[in-house]
């Protein structure tokens, strides 16, 4: 994988990561708690606050690798619709967060309305901006990510990591229920993302234009990484299904779940990193760059 790319690998890891903790929170912590009219911890309102970072730092990294986004949105070519869209959807997804942490921070009510419609908004945003960086790369000159593979890998990445790094960060204050919902979800995002595998090798076999070189270069010089990653997502798997059993009850102790959690979360980092690396290197050798 050439240096140059490495902002782009950065920049959507970190917005799969951003976008994924921000629907998640929306969906597992906040929504429950505003549709009950039930009090909010102060202390899981960082978890949006994170997933902007996670997505200003994104954004920082992708000026690095596609220079002025004002100049790709003025543009007019379609070659650049995906890419245009995706810029507009990312900047409103990170405007419309930010506006609901500030006014969740000047607010002294436990939820108003206006909140849940900025995070209803800005988690809209941002799976139309992940769909639109999917589709990016859903093009002709592409044949290894021109497939339904593609979105479907990306979407994996997203609630795999965040689920995990949500559950980590609730593991103290979370309710149970939601602790076990997530852990669950993410076991089993673990084992949708195991069996993308054979089908995306199914693919490459399908492809009969870029079949031998990608087998080639997947079973020889990254086959190291290839087993790697199986490897960790197993052990991704196996600290899961540890937490799950862990979560029995508000006695158990944030520690024990803790460990496991962090275990698995960093598998399961370097898992999609691994992933992330053999896509690249495998596009990147054929094209010839």
């Amino acid at each position: 994988m050439i240096i140059n790319e490495l902002p782009l690998l950065g920049f959507t890891l970190l917005m799969q990561v951003s976008v994924g903790l921000t629907v998640l929170f929306n969906a597992f912590i906040f929504w429950p708690a505003f549709n009950t009219r039930g009090k909010i911890s102060n202390s899981l309102f960082v978890i949006p606050l994170i997933a902007l970072g996670f997505g200003l730092l994104a954004a920082f990294l992708s000026f690095l690798h596609i220079g002025e986004p004002i100049d790709i949105i003025k543009s007019k070519s379609i070659e650049l619709s995906h890419l245009r869209f995706e810029i507009l959807s990312v900047i409103i997804y990170l405007i419309v967060l930010g506006a609901f942490l500030i006014f969740t921070i000047t607010t002294k009510s436990s939820w108003r309305r206006i909140q849940k419609i900025l995070l209803d908004l800005s988690s809209l945003a941002g799976l139309a901006g992940l769909f639109a960086m999917s589709g990016f790369s859903i093009q002709e000159p592409y044949p290894i990510w021109n497939t339904l593979y593609t979105p479907l890998y990306f979407f994996g990445t997203t609630f795999l990591l965040g689920s995990i790094i949500l559950l980590l960060m609730i593991s103290k204050t979370g309710s149970l229920s939601s602790q076990r919902a997530l852990a669950g979800m993410s076991a089993l995002f673990v084992v949708y993302m195991l069996i993308l595998i054979p089908l995306m090798i199914n693919n490459l076999e399908n492809l009969n234009i870029v079949k031998e070189e990608s087998l080639s270069i997947l079973f020889s010089d990254l086959l190291w990484i290839f087993y790697g990653r199986i490897l960790l997502l197993l052990i991704t798997l196996g600290t899961l299904f540890r937490s799950l059993f862990v979560i029995r009850s508000s006695m158990t102790k944030c520690s024990i779940l803790i460990w496991p959690l962090s275990i698995a979360l960093i598998a399961a980092f370097f898992a999609e990193l691994g992933g992330r690396i053999l896509f690249f290197n495998i596009v990147n050798t054929i094209s010839g760059l």
